[in-house]
């Protein structure tokens, strides 16, 4: 099966809803079927990394964030694309992981801060 650049495929394979390729043709971007974030970090938040807009996710005192993921426009859609997860960068990478922003959004609010999950233990120990 040929893909054309710029096109993306439906998957029928159990580990990814679908297969994009870039329009130049040099890169693919898998779409995991399923996928999972941190439950708390040090910082996350969006910020703009040499000049791509992003979000990041701190799990460490570092100085640059632990996990970037980009935002990007994938045949005709918003998503974002995961260019560093811990030591490992993808920016040179050949086949790339992407996520709906729509699904990715919800999952990204959901991860506590340290300090948030200190006030709710706080909380709770002076409720006992």
């Amino acid at each position: 099966m040929t893909v054309r650049p710029g096109k993306e495929i439906v998957c029928d394979d159990v580990n990814y809803s679908t297969l994009a390729v870039s329009t130049k043709g040099y890169v693919i971007y898998a779409f995991p079927m399923k996928y999972e974030l941190p439950k708390m970090c040090l910082s996350k938040g969006q910020a703009v990394i040499d000049s791509y807009p992003c979000y990041y996710i701190k799990l460490e005192k570092d100085y640059f964030p632990t996990i970037i993921l980009v935002i990007r426009f994938i045949c005709g859609r918003e998503v974002v694309v995961l260019m560093k997860d811990r030591d490992i960068d993808y920016s040179k990478s050949r086949l790339l992981y992407a996520f709906n922003l729509d699904s990715f959004k919800p999952k990204f609010a959901e991860i506590m801060h340290t300090y948030q999950q200190e006030l709710i233990n706080q909380k709770l120990t002076r409720d006992i």
